[in-house]
C-alpha cells in the first residue's frame, strides 16, 4: 500500500472516530442538558400562563361578586324588571366586561338574561337554547356548600 492511500486511510480512520465520538457526546451529554433546559423553560411558560389566568379569573371574581350583591341585580333577577337591563346591561356594558357570555339565572333555574359575546365582531348576541340546557343540565356550576360563596376558574364549553 502506498503512503498516499495509507495517510488517507488513517485520515478516515480519525475522521470517523471524532465523529463517532462527537455523536456519542452530543448524545449523552449535550442532548440531556438540552432538554433539562427546554424543560424548565416550559415549566416557567405554564407558570405564567396560570399566574395570567388565575389574576383574570380573580379579576372576574371581584367584578361578577359586586353584580351578585347588588340589590338591584338581585330584584331584576327576582322579578324581571326590564328598566335594570336598559339602564345596566346593554350591550356597550356587556362588552366592557371581558367575558365570553354573561347570563343571570333565578333561583328556580330560570334564566333572565343569557348573552354570548363575539369579541372579533364586538356583538352581543342571545345565547343557544343548546348553551342553555348545557347550563341546566350542569347545575353543579350552581349548587354551593354552605361555607361556599362563590365558584371560580374556567368551563370547557361544547360550543
Amino acid at each position: 500500500m502506498s503512503l498516499k492511500k495509507k495517510t488517507i486511510l488513517i485520515f478516515l480512520i480519525i475522521f470517523g472516530f471524532l465523529n463517532l465520538t462527537f455523536f456519542v457526546f452530543s448524545k449523552t451529554i449535550l442532548k440531556p442538558g438540552f432538554l433539562k433546559i427546554e424543560s424548565v423553560d416550559a415549566e416557567k411558560n405554564i407558570e405564567r400562563v396560570t399566574e395570567t389566568l388565575n389574576m383574570q379569573i380573580e379579576n372576574l371574581a371581584l367584578k361578577f361578586f359586586d353584580w351578585s350583591n347588588w340589590d338591584d341585580c338581585y330584584n331584576y333577577v327576582a322579578n324581571g324588571n326590564e328598566e335594570f337591563i336598559k339602564s345596566n346591561l346593554i350591550d356597550p356594558v356587556i362588552l366592557d366586561m371581558d367575558v365570553n357570555l354573561f347570563f343571570l339565572k333565578n333561583i328556580d333555574g330560570t334564566f333572565r338574561l343569557a348573552k354570548v359575546i363575539d369579541h372579533e365582531k364586538q356583538t352581543v348576541i342571545d345565547m343557544s337554547e343548546n348553551l342553555k340546557q348545557y347550563f341546566t343540565n350542569n347545575e353543579h356550576y350552581f349548587n354551593f356548600k354552605y361555607d361556599e360563596y362563590q365558584k371560580n376558574g374556567l368551563i370547557l364549553l361544547p360550543e
